[in-house]
């Protein structure tokens, strides 16, 4: 599954389900690089007095990966939820009545054990 979605990612450029929209994210990155380093060559200058020779940023490896690990954590983590969900809705009860009856149920299971100690 997690093979599909590195697939569905890459073949979208995406970030957010939306086509196109890691493309919007690292023009971003690239124009946040490319300010910062002419405000880094800006007091070079200054402090030097040569000339502005400024290459234009580019985005690297590392950052592409970094952006493609977000992603797929992203929505790894909204499979979760859906199957949290799910569940719920099959046993008709919300997210949160879900969480806490099993929270009380592992709970007593524990006490029931002797895992947890009864003062």
């Amino acid at each position: 599954m997690d093979q599909l979605l590195m697939i569905l990612i890459d073949a979208m450029e995406t970030i957010d389900g939306n086509k196109g929209s890691r493309n919007k994210l690292e023009k971003k990155i690239i124009k946040e690089k490319n300010r910062l380093n002419s405000i880094r060559i800006s007091k070079l200058n200054i402090r030097t007095g040569a000339k502005d020779l400024m290459e234009p940023a580019t985005l690297t490896e590392q950052d592409k990966v970094q952006i493609f690990q977000k992603t797929l954590f992203k929505f790894k983590l909204m499979k979760i939820r859906a199957k949290i969900g799910f569940i719920a809705f099959k046993q008709n009860k919300t997210i949160n009545e879900l969480l806490l009856n099993q929270i009380k149920q592992s709970y007593l299971e524990l006490v029931k054990n002797r895992e947890i100690p009864i003062k």
